[in-house]
């Protein structure tokens, strides 16, 4: 599900679908396309409820680029927090009340 929610911000973000209609419509609107795409890490993601489409604990194992103290799993961190951090993109975590312990590494930021 998380490859899939990114795969979206990137289509959206690209433009894909307008491309694909004025494909299908054999136009190419060349400046518009040019001037579209922002990159990844200027995109701000926020993630309600930080888990409800991607809570697993296997998402959240950290890779070397993340410091030790963040290697074991955390049940609040989401696997699109994940994929999205990685990217580069910085990452909201929507939360109805603050977690204690502990946070997930892949959240910039909880709301």
């Amino acid at each position: 599900m998380a490859e899939y929610v990114v795969g979206q911000i990137i289509a959206n973000e690209r433009m894909f679908y307008s491309m694909h209609d004025d494909q299908k419509r054999a136009r190419w609107a060349q400046q518009r396309y040019a001037e579209c795409c922002r990159p990844l890490t200027d995109i701000s993601i926020g993630i309600l409820g930080v888990g409800d489409i991607g809570r697993r604990s296997e998402a959240c194992r950290c890779t070397d680029e993340f410091p030790p103290e963040h290697t074991a799993p955390s049940p609040l961190c989401a696997a699109v927090a994940a994929v999205t951090k990685l990217l580069g993109m910085h990452t909201w975590g929507l939360v109805r009340a603050f977690p204690q312990t502990p946070k997930c590494p892949y959240i910039d930021e909880y709301r």
